[in-house]
């Protein structure tokens, strides 16, 4: 996000807890209930007989992935003065993870000892599609403390005032040539002081995406986070989307799945 994109400053006063995401992409296990407060969409390790594979995608598993297989996208987070100059908090900048449990290094915590490390994948459950990224210090360390400063690009330091995450705004989502439409329903962001064991704070930030009537390729400049110094160490960005494929794609799928499902009976 570039300062002239930045558009909106949150406060966290009071927000719904954020529910239990156990699953598919997170190295510290989550064990509360959906944000939203509706049944958790939020699907299952596979088990050893169900791999995934590169990038987290096994066809065996979930078949209409919409996502290129062993897809790239790139996240990080960033911080900001008040004049709005910016400086990345991980020193990898924006680093391209490969979708999948296993997720990779964003480099060295600017304001700590540790390092900051990102997943991201698509989840698929029923004809619900959600893709979900989680950025977390290694160590427990916060993003951004309080009395944090920043380098200007004149070579001064200035308090840091905001900050902020970007995912995909590099190297965004790309997804398969079956795939006409991808509709972005609802984009949130949730906050977490111990490494997702617990959310402490959500919110929608769906209408500050300009083009999620068609979100292909997909990515999300972030919003100015007024909340320096509350100590936050772990976010999961969640969107859910509607994909239209193209004619005929749908039945040639489920001929697919009805096929392995007769292979599996036997």
């Amino acid at each position: 996000m570039h300062a002239s994109g930045c558009r909106y400053v949150h406060t966290f006063l009071s927000w719904p807890l954020m529910a239990a995401v156990g699953g598919l992409l997170f190295a510290a296990p989550l064990t509360h209930a959906d944000p939203v407060g509706r049944l958790s969409p939020y699907a299952p390790r596979p088990t050893e007989a169900e791999p995934t594979g590169e990038g987290g995608y096994s066809p065996r598993v979930t078949p209409f992935r919409a996502v290129m297989p062993n897809e790239t996208a790139s996240t990080g987070l960033f911080m900001y003065d008040s004049a709005l100059n910016v400086q990345s908090i991980n020193t990898g900048g924006e680093v391209s993870i490969l979708r999948g449990p296993s997720g990779g290094d964003l480099g060295t915590n600017r304001n700590g000892s540790g390092n900051i490390t990102a997943t991201w994948d698509e989840v698929v459950v029923g004809t619900n599609h959600y893709i979900r990224c989680a950025v977390t210090t290694t160590n427990g360390e916060a993003f951004i403390p309080a009395g944090t400063t920043m380098t200007t690009p004149q070579g001064g330091t200035q308090p840091a005032a905001f900050w902020s995450w970007r995912f995909g705004t590099v190297d965004p989502v790309n997804f398969q040539s079956w795939v006409t439409q991808v509709r972005l329903t609802r984009a949130q962001i949730s906050f977490s002081q111990d490494r997702g064991q617990s959310f402490f704070s959500t919110f929608n930030h769906t209408s500050t995406i300009p083009n999620r009537n068609n979100w292909n390729p997909s990515s999300d400049d972030g919003e100015l986070l007024a909340s320096v110094g509350d100590g936050t160490n772990y976010i999961l960005l969640q969107y859910t989307i509607e994909v239209t494929p193209t004619p005929g794609t749908l039945a040639l799928l489920s001929g697919g799945l009805f096929t392995m499902s007769r292979r599996r009976r036997r």
